[in-house]
């Protein structure tokens, strides 16, 4: 998918494509795992901020990055007002919006919600739908 693609309506960004629009192969937000014509999206975390590590980025074949902060970098960076937002968004318009296939069901109460919740994955699994479990 081509970067332009990928930042249709991320908040905050208004990139047009110069000399160029690099096709994007992988969404990365951890430096190391970057891939040749992957994009790094650079957050600011509790220990570390990925802004630190974007020439590492660079360096394993990042297309482009996403960033918050100013870069000074020479490759080709995105500047966004929140990058753990705009990952999000990347990553559902990456993937094909996967979030859009998903029944959710929620249950509340005092007690019988562990039990409740198994119930139904197990009605659901003699159905042959998938289920998935999530609790505290």
């Amino acid at each position: 998918m081509r970067l332009s693609e990928l930042l249709i309506n991320i908040d905050g960004v208004n990139w047009q494509p110069r000399s160029s629009d690099p096709e994007i192969t992988s969404i990365h937000y951890r430096s190391q795992e970057v891939t040749p014509g992957g994009l790094f999206v650079a957050i600011a975390g509790h220990q570390a901020d990925g802004h630190d590590y974007i020439e590492d980025a660079f360096s394993r074949g990042a297309a482009a990055v996403i960033a918050q902060k100013p870069t000074g970098s020479n490759g080709l960076t995105i500047q966004v007002e929140d990058s753990r937002l705009a990952l999000a968004d990347l990553a559902a318009r990456f993937y094909g919006w996967p979030s859009k296939n998903l029944k959710i069901i929620g249950i509340t109460g005092t007690n019988g919600k562990t039990t409740t919740a198994y119930l139904v994955e197990r009605m659901r699994a003699s159905a042959g739908l998938n289920a998935g479990v999530i609790g505290t």
